[in-house]
């Protein structure tokens, strides 16, 4: 029951994190007009950066003794599996889907599903282990 617990904790934070990139995205895309797949590179560093935050505080915890720009370097490092697979989704959708490069927002949110998982895997177990 644990796990589960920590699975939606990760998914609620893991939408939460999602509607910060996809406002930045947005922004970038339709307000400042910027190519999608660089508006994605921008958006990323808040958000990742937001991510490792909330995961820290609400998800796993931590009350390591880790000194925090130690653990947010790990974080980032073990959640490239996790990025790869959200890059490639979003850059998928981009060029195959009229709808996605009308609206990266959709391609956003099929990366985010597809790194999820090795996210919430990688960050259990080597990032804020107990």
């Amino acid at each position: 029951m644990r796990k589960i617990k920590l699975f939606l904790r990760f998914g609620i934070i893991g939408a939460l994190v999602f509607l910060i990139e996809a406002a930045i995205l947005f922004a970038l895309t339709h307000e400042l007009h910027l190519e999608p797949r660089l508006s994605r590179c921008i958006s990323f560093a808040p958000a990742v950066m937001s991510a490792w935050f909330l995961n820290r505080t609400f998800t796993f915890r931590s009350k390591k003794k880790t000194r925090w720009y130690k653990e947010l370097m790990r974080y980032i490092i073990v959640n490239l599996g996790g990025l790869s697979s959200n890059f490639a989704t979003y850059l998928f959708l981009l060029y195959w889907f009229e709808e996605a490069r009308a609206y990266p927002v959709l391609a956003l949110a099929g990366g985010s599903v597809a790194g999820m998982f090795l996210n919430f895997i990688a960050s259990k177990r080597l990032v804020f282990t107990r």
